[in-house]
């Protein structure tokens, strides 16, 4: 069921992945209509808290990840230093709870295997699961394990365990993390790791302590702006969820992981590591409250229509111009 005011029957929903409720509501000032007269929107559950995109459209999400994801290179890491340095630190962090060096990893959606490049170097055995089978013919053809399909296609050898798994910039585009998180619980050893790194998190406090020392709170204007969260066409089938911070940590819990490390930042991601554990009722964690959530999306609103001009022009352009001076200066 979902209760709202815009032809929300014709929205394709689906069972909540963590807790199992079929009652959403639509997170306020999330719905966007295109051209074609479809429509996509996030909505919450009423059940738990967690935010998954939903449209109009038939689901595509097969399709789409095997035929249509590197076309046009957005998700690539071939030259991208910026992801290239998130994969070091991510590794970096890993090797902090275990070495690589002579360890078994498996990389869940291991795309053009770049990080299966950067753990074989490191001395791991690794091997990747990805769907687009072009891709992992080109891996097995530079001497890489990999396995062409989703993760519920993978059929492990009998009592085939892993030391580590990583799941990097891959958690948010599935459709059933929760059911994916338990399979991996079922395919790491007891001293494993687990390893995840998500750019989708939203839900940063509009007040943190500061950075430099000083008492009290300081408004964080670096929280993006709502629009930036708001679906295209085919994003609830490439993405299909974004998580709060609660509803993260939520699943693992639930799907028999505990989180040893988490970072609190946005920019270059959400890393997390986390051992496996006695799985915990839904019951005995710390959910989200949907209405809360919900009162969160409108302040987020609020916020981008009243403060955010005004830091813009104040803050924000001025720093820009300085910074643009700067660079001028230093290139005569």
């Amino acid at each position: 069921m979902v209760r709202d005011t815009v032809s929300s029957d014709k929205f394709q929903t689906r069972a909540c992945c963590l807790c199992g409720s079929q009652e959403y509501v639509m997170a306020p000032h999330t719905l966007v209509d295109f051209p074609d007269g479809g429509a996509a929107a996030i909505f919450i559950c009423q059940g738990c808290g967690m935010t998954p995109f939903f449209s109009t459209y038939d689901s595509r999400y097969r399709e789409l990840l095997s035929e249509d994801y590197y076309a046009d290179g957005y998700y690539t890491f071939k030259g991208s230093p910026r992801k290239t340095a998130w994969l070091k630190t991510f590794l970096d962090e890993v090797e902090q709870e275990v070495p690589l060096a002579g360890r078994s990893l498996l990389d869940v959606g291991c795309g053009e295997g770049l990080l299966l490049d950067a753990g074989h170097e490191r001395g791991a055995n690794v091997k990747g699961i990805e769907p687009e089978a072009a891709v992992v013919a080109e891996l097995n053809a530079r001497g890489l394990a990999g396995f062409a399909g989703l993760l519920e296609d993978y059929t492990p050898e009998p009592g085939e365990t892993w030391d580590v798994i990583t799941m990097f910039l891959v958690i948010d585009a599935m459709i059933d993390p929760v059911g994916a998180l338990k399979k991996l619980r079922g395919l790491i050893s007891d001293d494993g790791v687990l390893a995840i790194l998500t750019g989708s998190r939203y839900r940063t406090p509009f007040f943190t302590k500061p950075a430099f020392g000083y008492g009290g709170v300081v408004p964080r204007i670096v929280r993006d702006p709502l629009a930036k969260f708001r679906p295209e066409a085919d994003w609830a089938d490439y993405h299909p969820y974004f998580f709060t911070r609660k509803t993260l940590l939520a699943m693992l819990k639930v799907a028999g992981f505990e989180t040893v490390y988490c970072t609190s930042e946005q920019i270059g991601g959400t890393r997390l590591v986390a051992r496996p554990a006695e799985p915990v009722p839904l019951t005995q964690v710390d959910t989200e409250d949907p209405a809360e959530l919900a009162k969160d999306f409108e302040n987020w609103h609020r916020f981008d229509r009243t403060v955010r001009p005004v830091y813009k022009t104040l803050v924000e352009k001025p720093v820009m111009l300085a910074a643009r001076a700067i660079g001028r200066g230093g290139n005569r």
